[in-house]
């Protein structure tokens, strides 16, 4: 659910995804329970404190309240287009809910669908989207600020409702509003350019102008921020280097004026509500800072796991990792006779993908190439909808698809993907060597992109022939016979009890 429900934030603006069956209702759980939590702590909150606060207002804390659901409306919306997507429906189904108790009832029936395979072009298309400059750390960013500008507009409004009226506040606070708003914007396009510089910068005027017109210590850190968030920002936009740490000035600022304004409204007027308010919205906002300092820093994520030594694997693996530099070279023959890769009686005889249990052996024109890995991702989040472990399925889902026959000879190792032990993804990886690459190209490559069931459980790319890999997987064993000769594991356990199965049906 965890798991689920922080896909659901960091998918804010993501209407191009999936979201699977599981993750769409976890979600919706994990909303629905942490409405109630928050419901119930500002009402203890607005109990204590109307104790203590003789112009204490329950309309704050409803407007806290009101602020984060309409915070949840647009991921609310993207993950229900992602899920309708995953079940292969057009997101116009969503105007379902404009039809009275029955439009409920049919959106409700199609967000419980099963998952439909991606099509060819929807794989093409993901393969070509360019990732934000920013990474997905802009997105907690991006939504803690957007919470702070609802928060404040629902303040304006609840602090103005005795006096009939929306526009108490003067023009520059509204307008104030307005250019974070385009600031938010531009961080959840998350692109380092000088459009995400501009809002910053517009925003600096307003602050001289305050200072002007009433000066004071916090108006003078708060504009202190801001100009070192324009330099913070222009120096990740126009150089190519600069001090780690100088990403994090800001939010350190912004924490160092919240905690002044809250010591000076205390000394001035006693503990009030507005200075509850204030405290609370300077915090998130430095908390915002903060994660935008780390996705300046960090940048885009990175599709391309980086290179894996036994160091790695074993600090991020533990000893299940150890076993990494046991597994063969990929790129070189593995320590096996090759005559001993195919037992068929015919030597022309070819694979039948109708009779699966048919041998399989390389003909004149199929002539060992080079050596060659074949890589097939999976999703561990969509293999645990599954029942068993996701090595266990991994390796039952790919021998369903593919007969031991085939893959006489062949070295099968599985594991988490770098990217997933660096948390970056959340990705498990098949690996099937072979010393013909062309086979795992022309023959095995084929049969598991065919596989609707693979296909509705991986992850983009799906496949992947390299010539070698660095990814951190533990050798299962070499196919003989029906079986994996070698350590074994959950993935080996798999494959083999897929071909069991095939074997009774016989």
């Amino acid at each position: 659910m965890l798991k689920a429900y922080k896909d659901y934030w960091l998918g804010y603006v993501d209407f191009r995804g999936r979201t699977s069956v599981a993750g769409y209702w976890f979600t919706v759980l994990a909303n629905i329970l942490v409405s109630i939590i928050l419901s119930f702590i500002l009402g203890f909150l607005a109990g204590i404190l109307g104790a203590f606060i003789y112009d204490f207002q329950n309309t704050r804390f409803l407007a806290l309240m009101l602020s984060f659901s309409c915070l949840c409306i647009l991921p609310s919306l993207a993950i229900v287009i992602r899920r309708l997507r995953d079940a292969g429906k057009s997101w116009a189904n969503i105007f379902w809910t404009f039809l009275p108790l029955a439009g409920s009832i049919i959106l409700i029936v199609l967000l419980c669908q099963p998952p439909v395979p991606p099509a060819q072009a929807e794989l093409a298309a993901a393969a070509k989207r360019k990732k934000p400059d920013l990474g997905r750390l802009r997105i907690p960013a991006a939504v803690l600020m957007l919470w702070c500008i609802l928060s404040t507009v629902m303040n304006y409004i609840a602090s103005n409702l005795t006096y009939g009226i929306v526009v108490y506040y003067d023009f520059t606070t509204w307008l104030a509003q307005l250019i974070l708003l385009a600031f938010v914007i531009m961080i959840f396009i998350g692109k380092k350019n000088i459009g995400l510089l501009i809002p910053a910068a517009l925003y600096l005027p307003l602050c001289v102008f305050w200072i002007i017109r009433g000066f004071s210590i916090y108006l003078l850190i708060y504009t202190a921020t801001w100009i070192v968030t324009c330099l913070v920002i222009a120096l990740a936009v126009f150089s190519k280097s600069m001090p780690v740490e100088l990403n994090y000035l800001p939010a350190g600022l912004f924490l160092i004026s919240a905690v002044f304004l809250l010591v000076l409204n205390i000394v001035r007027g006693g503990f009030s509500l507005n200075a509850v308010i204030y405290f609370i919205e300077d915090i998130v906002m430095a908390l915002s800072f903060l994660f935008l300092g780390m996705a300046l820093a960090k940048g885009p994520d990175k599709d391309k796991a980086p290179p894996v030594t036994y160091a790695y694997a074993h600090a991020h693996g533990g000893a299940a990792y150890g076993a990494y530099p046991q597994q063969p070279a990929y790129g070189q023959p593995p320590a096996y006779a090759p005559n001993a890769q195919y037992t068929a009686s015919a030597p022309n005889a070819q694979f039948n993908p109708s009779a699966p249990n048919a041998p399989y052996a390389p003909s004149a024109s199929n002539q060992r190439t080079e050596p060659g890995v074949l890589l097939v991702r999976f999703s561990i989040e969509k293999l645990n909808n599954l029942s068993g472990s996701y090595g266990y399925q991994s390796g039952y889902l790919i021998g369903k698809a593919v007969p031991p026959q085939l893959l006489q000879g062949m070295t099968i190792s599985d594991g988490d993907s770098a990217g997933t032990l660096a948390g970056s993804e959340y990705v498990c990886v098949v690996s099937i060597s072979s010393i013909d690459g062309s086979i795992l190209r022309d023959k095995i490559q084929p049969l598991i992109i065919s596989s609707p069931e693979i296909c509705s459980n991986g992850a983009f790319p799906l496949t992947q022939v390299v010539s070698s890999s660095r990814e951190p997987l533990v050798m299962n064993g070499v196919v003989r016979g029906d079986g994996i000769e070698g350590a074994g594991g959950w993935c080996a356990n798999g494959m083999m009890a897929a071909w069991k199965e095939a074997a009774e049906r016989q």
